[in-house]
């Protein structure tokens, strides 16, 4: 498997509660 570096654009909450937090993460990986 090949090392995957991924920049983070932007986070968001989708959902937070007691027991589990729902995150939905946009990246930008090298190939685009």
């Amino acid at each position: 498997m090949s090392d995957l570096k991924e920049s983070t654009i932007s986070t968001a909450v989708v959902y937070k509660g007691d027991f589990l937090d729902v995150r939905r993460d946009e990246v930008l990986l090298p190939n685009g």
